[in-house]
């Protein structure tokens, strides 16, 4: 799991954090990039770390129904 791309897409997104809840997990923490530190671009790239679009778009896609 440590190499999968969590943040490629909603579903991926989903499908990570789904996972992780069947299994009792409670809390998460994601990486947010910061746009003026280029030098994380490439884990980005890689879906490692998240823009805050992605984020955001997570939070509301994937998130909020984990909580219902």
């Amino acid at each position: 799991m440590a190499d999968e791309p969590t943040l490629a897409s909603v579903a991926a997104t989903a499908d990570f954090v789904g996972r992780y809840v069947e299994a009792g997990a409670t809390d998460f923490t994601f990486y947010l990039h910061n746009p003026a530190e280029p030098m994380f671009d490439e884990l980005v790239a890689r879906h490692r770390m998240a823009t805050r679009e992605q984020l955001a778009r997570a939070a509301e896609d994937v998130f909020l129904h984990f909580g219902e």
